[in-house]
């Protein structure tokens, strides 16, 4: 959220932050990197009793890599006053929904971590598609 108000406002004023825009990136990869090689030994020794959902966790955090780029997107298309931001948020929600009515029944927790992962790479490609309109 800091990410996308900083962008938004230095968008607004014609400021472009390229290089902030490359290490907010980095850092998520390293971040998501990091999260699935720890989270199995973490959650084994501290957590035990939720063994079974180290790979829906590290599904999860794969997430953040596209939910960065979300964030500089929406801060890109909201800097030049695009209506399309909000038609995002109507994609991700419907396809959350659909995914999790198809997948959640075939794979479970697994299905449901996909849903979510799926739906937010769905958005990033609106967002891409949306800002390349513009």
């Amino acid at each position: 959220m800091a990410l996308h108000s900083f962008l938004l406002s230095e968008k607004s004023r014609g400021i472009s932050h390229r290089t902030t825009i490359i290490l907010s990136i980095i850092v998520s990869i390293l971040i998501t990197v990091a999260i699935i090689f720890i989270s199995p030994y973490i959650i084994s020794i501290f957590f035990p009793q939720y063994v079974d959902g180290i790979e829906s966790l590290q599904l999860l955090v794969i997430s953040l890599i596209p939910l960065t780029i979300n964030v500089i997107l929406y801060s890109e298309l909201q800097s030049k006053e695009s209506k399309l931001v909000g038609f995002s948020g109507i994609i991700r929600i419907v396809s959350l929904l659909g995914l999790i009515l198809f997948l959640s029944t075939s794979f479970g927790l697994f299905g449901l971590s996909l849903s979510v992962l799926l739906s937010i790479i769905l958005t990033s490609i609106f967002l891409y598609y949306a800002y390349k309109k513009i």
